[in-house]
């Protein structure tokens, strides 16, 4: 049988902790690397920028960003 911990409800998370997407700035910002890295790894394909209907500026989702640095080799 599964262990259950209870969590005090102001530390149980929420949506509105957990960004879905990121501008290359943000990108930059949430994994440490530079805006120039990020640029690159958008104009060589390795991470992608999607427009969402109604809104001006590309953003990167989260769960791509994640592909992209889980995609990455060990050192």
């Amino acid at each position: 049988m599964a262990e259950t911990y209870a969590v005090p409800i102001e530390q149980a998370p929420t949506l509105e902790k957990y960004k879905l997407a990121y501008t290359i700035a943000e990108a930059a910002q949430a994994t440490g690397y530079s805006k120039s890295l990020i640029h690159r790894a958008v104009r060589e394909n390795h991470l992608i920028q999607v427009t969402p209907p109604g809104v001006s500026r590309p953003v990167i989702r989260a769960t791509d960003l994640q592909a992209w640095i889980d995609a990455g080799t060990e050192s």
